[in-house]
């Protein structure tokens, strides 16, 4: 989930980074530590949550997917 939060954010940090080096004063404390934010957050939000590995091609139908997934989720 870490990894799926750090690429969605990727296009966003390519800015921030380009805005710190014309700015190197100017730093957001929130965007530096969001890492370790979201870290604790999914650590206590996924404790003791069962997890899965779902292996599906590309492209892949959302409704196909779902209705294979469906009985994991109940």
């Amino acid at each position: 989930m870490a990894f799926s939060l750090q690429e969605e954010r990727q296009n966003f940090m390519s800015y921030y980074r380009k805005f710190r080096f014309a700015f190197p004063d100017a730093n957001n404390p929130f965007i530096e530590e969001v890492e370790k934010v979201e870290h604790a957050l999914l650590t206590q939000v996924l404790a003791n949550k069962d997890a899965y590995t779902v292996f599906h091609p590309y492209p892949v139908e959302l409704p196909d997917l779902f209705r294979a997934i469906e009985p994991l989720l109940n």
